[in-house]
Order: structure tokens, then C-alpha cells, then sequence
């Protein structure tokens, strides 16, 4: 039987939202200088080290944004210290729709973001097409597992109303504590409010992306991944080449004139492991995972929905990946590699 964890309207509507920006307009800018933080899953282990460093070495503080404290790394695993970081922000009551009767009229609410968006120069539909949730319905030609929030959301108003709540905290969160630097990726709707917002005021985002050769990550500086000062490096290297001669490149050996990429660390477990997951054994321990996960959420009916899906899909979704695996395997590949 599938277990689908909805909020419904009726709970939501109850579940009290306290007013962060209220909170926060009160409140005098500390004079130290600080960063902003996203609290990424795969850099659990990076995360307080990074701010005891900054705080140690140069004076900066760091402020950890959370989707929710529950999604914070257990330090009984990872090297996880809360008091490493100035303050810890948590977003989860802003990621609470609220109920339609505190939502403004249609007229009203499209004249809130018109005022928004023409006063930072920001589209909110480009935010929210941005997040694998609430911008699933940008997305055709796709087969995706279907979103327990969009169910949670159900009007696209709530959707909007929440993202203009989200950049007008965002907006205020940046006047109060007037961080140097961010350090996230955009690839959730609260974080590409974030960015979005903090860019417009004049703070610059920073994010490490694994790089596509060997066990490297790379500086991007901006929400698309796009490395830092990739244009100027990639002149400088091309003028070197055209300032060789003709005779320079003649004696160089044949193994100087080609570099070999190696593909990336990620990409090189897959392939190793490709034979694994090609097995029933492995689909079957897959669909085991996700019903223990269905049956734990089904005991904590209060948690956030966000980034989960629709059990069922999840589950088609497993036996569809191990026979699209299969069929890999028996074709040819493209390149000997």
C-alpha cells in the first residue's frame, strides 16, 4: 500500500508562521565581516571546518542557511560543530506554504512581484522553473517522478507567494548581516533566491563543482557553474599556442601535443560498478530502501515534504533504471572507452 507524507491545507493552515522578516528588520548588523553558507549534503564533512578556518585565519564569520535544522549533519558521522558558525538560519517555516485565506487577491499579488521584480531586476518564474519541484511543470519531453510538494503547494499562487516571500527575506537577510561572499549552488528555489537577490545587491556567490577530469572541483561564480575567470584564462592559453612557432610545435614529442583527460572520479565508480547495479539483487535491496523510507516517514507525518517523491514513482523508477541498465550493457559502446 503506498504511503504518500502530504501536509494537507487543513494542517498547514494551522502551523503557526512566524514573520523572519519582522524578526530580522529589528535587528542592527553585527560589524564583523561574514559569509553565507548553504547547507550542502555532500560537503557534510567540509562544512564546520571551512568556518572555524575562515574564523581563525581571517576574521570571518560564517552564517549557516538551512533548509531545515533536521537536514544539518548528525555529528555522530560527520565532523559537524554548530558552534563553529555564528548563526544557524533556518528556512523551514519559509518553505511552508501558507493558507489561501493569507494569500493575497490574484490583482494583488501580481502587482507585489511586478513591483518586486521591476525594483531588483529579477523573474520570478525564472526562480521557480529552476527548482526540480516547483518548476516540474516547466519541463516537457521528460518523464519525472511526480513531487509530494507540488501536492503540498496545489495553487501555482502559493508557489508564487512563497518565492516572493523567500527574495524579500533574502533582501533583508543581506541589508542585516552585509556578507562579503555567498557559497552555494542555485539548484533548489530557496537557493536560487538567494543568489539571485545577493547578486543584485552587490555579493559576489562562489561554489565548488567536481571537475570533468580526475578527483579536482573547480571555483564557479556565478548560479549557471560557470568556472571563475574562465574567459581570460582560456585567451591567455590559446595566445600562447598562436605565439609558437611552427618549428616549436615540430619538436615537441607527439605526447606533449595531445593531453589525455582522465574522466571524472564520479563517473569512474559508476562505470566500475555498472556490472552491480545490472543485477536483481541490487534492484531488489533499492526497492527495500525505499519502502523502510516510505514506512519511517509514515512516523513522522510532522516533517517537511521538500525533495521528496511520490513513493510509487520512486519505486517504477528503480525497476525502470536496472532494466535501462541492462540494456546498456548489451549494447556497443559509442567511444572504446
Amino acid at each position: 500500500m503506498e504511503h504518500v507524507d502530504l501536509m494537507d491545507s487543513a494542517k498547514t493552515d494551522n502551523v503557526p508562521q512566524p514573520d523572519l522578516v519582522a524578526q530580522l528588520k529589528g535587528k542592527a548588523p553585527p560589524p564583523a565581516r561574514r559569509i553565507f553558507l548553504w547547507n550542502m549534503s555532500q560537503f557534510a564533512n567540509l562544512l564546520s571546518p571551512l568556518a572555524a578556518l575562515l574564523r581563525e585565519q581571517h576574521g570571518i564569520q560564517t552564517i549557516l542557511l538551512t533548509i531545515s535544522r533536521a537536514r544539518l549533519p548528525d555529528p555522530k558521522f560527520f565532523n559537524f560543530k554548530a558552534e563553529n558558525f555564528e548563526e544557524i538560519i533556518d528556512l523551514d517555516s519559509m518553505m511552508a506554504p501558507r493558507p489561501m485565506s493569507e494569500i493575497p487577491e490574484p490583482d494583488e499579488l501580481a502587482r507585489q512581484v511586478n513591483e518586486f521584480e521591476n525594483r531588483l531586476g529579477i523573474h520570478l518564474t525564472e526562480l521557480i522553473r529552476t527548482d526540480r519541484h516547483v518548476g516540474m511543470g516547466f519541463v516537457t519531453g521528460a518523464k519525472f517522478s511526480r513531487s509530494q510538494y507540488i501536492a503540498l503547494l496545489g495553487d501555482h499562487s502559493r508557489t508564487l507567494d512563497m518565492t516572493l516571500r523567500l527574495c524579500q527575506y533574502f533582501e533583508t537577510l543581506f541589508s542585516t548581516y552585509q556578507p562579503i561572499a555567498m557559497m552555494m549552488r542555485s539548484g533548489m528555489l530557496p537557493t536560487a533566491c538567494l543568489i539571485s537577490v545577493g547578486e543584485k545587491m552587490g555579493v559576489p556567490m562562489r561554489a565548488l563543482i567536481p571537475s570533468r577530469r580526475g578527483k579536482m572541483f573547480y571555483w564557479a561564480s556565478d548560479k549557471f557553474a560557470w568556472p571563475d575567470n574562465l574567459d581570460a584564462k582560456f585567451k591567455a592559453q590559446f595566445a600562447h599556442l598562436l605565439a609558437q612557432s611552427d618549428d616549436d610545435k615540430a619538436t615537441q614529442p607527439e605526447t606533449e601535443q595531445l593531453v589525455k583527460i582522465a574522466p571524472p572520479a564520479r563517473a569512474q565508480i559508476v562505470f566500475s560498478e555498472i556490472g552491480k547495479r545490472a543485477r536483481v539483487r541490487h534492484m531488489l535491496t533499492e526497492l527495500l530502501k525505499v519502502t523502510y523510507r516510505m514506512l519511517r516517514d509514515g512516523q513522522r507525518r510532522h516533517q517537511r515534504v521538500y525533495g521528496k517523491y511520490i513513493y510509487r514513482d520512486v519505486m517504477a523508477s528503480v525497476v525502470e533504471r536496472h532494466f535501462w541498465t541492462r540494456r546498456t550493457l548489451r549494447e556497443t559502446p559509442l567511444f572504446p572507452s
